[in-house]
């Protein structure tokens, strides 16, 4: 009887492990011609691609259904990973594959393998020329001395933390964000002085409307090839949704660099925005 007991204890304990060593969540980008992990979410710890456990590379290698990601919400599902394969250009980057049906609207965009509804609110999309958004813009480039016309492109809305408040999210570049003939985010290299590329939120905290920055690059002196490297003015929000399954959404912001690009997620964390994920590929 004791033995049996045993067993059972062994064969239940081994399941747990199991159950425990799986992935949460996958977290893919799709790009123009690459499908790379950006991470697995391993209890409450993302781990980065090079380092995957045993189980989440199992998990990909077999194939997961995942939800598609874009800056609108929810787009479609996928079937993501396969093989995983070393990327030529970075090698702590892992290439797998995406299968789906659904038309991609731009390029990145992301797909998450989880059992939450990765995006449990819904995300607004304002005209840029919004009046209201555009003047506070505006005064946020003035306080930065920043003298260039304002090129807004990108504002969104949507309740990030459940506390039934929309946050807004605005972008604005000078020079205007670009897509190539793909669709797929194109860098603008900063040429003059006074050249911007700003990310900001507009939250709601205790009562008072607060401006928080989740990137900022601004042009103070014009690359002349001596030292350092061009500054690249794109960055773009191109998903926000709950990566970690508490039913907060997170920012997603692409940036590119010179001869690179990534990914920074930004979450609340009841002070401020901070990186909760962070991705790149590149010098």
């Amino acid at each position: 009887m004791q033995k049996l007991v045993l067993i059972a204890f062994l064969l239940f304990s081994s399941l747990m492990a199991l159950a425990q060593s799986a992935p949460k969540a996958v977290l893919f980008r799709i790009d123009r011609e690459d499908t790379v992990i950006v991470g697995a979410l391993e209890g409450n710890t993302w781990a980065a691609a090079d380092k995957l456990s045993a189980s989440s590379q199992k998990a990909i290698e077999g194939g997961l259904q995942s939800a598609l990601l874009s800056n609108t919400g929810f787009i479609g599902k996928a079937m993501a990973g396969g093989k995983i394969s070393i990327n030529g250009a970075c090698d702590w980057v892992r290439n797998t594959s995406i299968s789906t049906p659904v038309k991609i609207p731009y390029l990145p965009v992301y797909a998450i393998s989880a059992p939450w509804n990765p995006v449990p609110r819904a995300i607004t999309t304002v005209p840029n020329n919004n009046a209201t958004y555009q003047k506070i813009m505006l005064e946020e480039l003035k306080s930065r001395k920043i003298n260039k016309p304002l090129n807004m492109s990108q504002i969104l809305q949507v309740d990030l933390d459940n506390d039934k408040n929309n946050e807004v999210l605005m972008v604005a570049q000078n020079p205007r964000l670009k897509f190539d003939s793909q669709n797929g985010l194109s860098g603008a290299f900063g040429q003059e002085i006074g050249e911007y590329s700003l990310v900001l939120v507009r939250k709601v905290v205790a009562g008072k409307v607060q401006t928080f920055s989740l990137g900022e690059r601004i042009i103070t002196k014009v690359f002349d090839g001596t030292s350092g490297q061009p500054i690249v003015l794109t960055q773009f929000i191109s998903a926000v949704a709950d990566i970690n399954g508490d039913g907060s959404m997170e920012i997603f912001v692409d940036d590119l660099v010179h001869e690179g690009y990534g990914l920074n997620i930004y979450t609340w964390n009841g002070k401020g925005f901070v990186k909760a994920l962070e991705w790149g590929c590149g010098s």
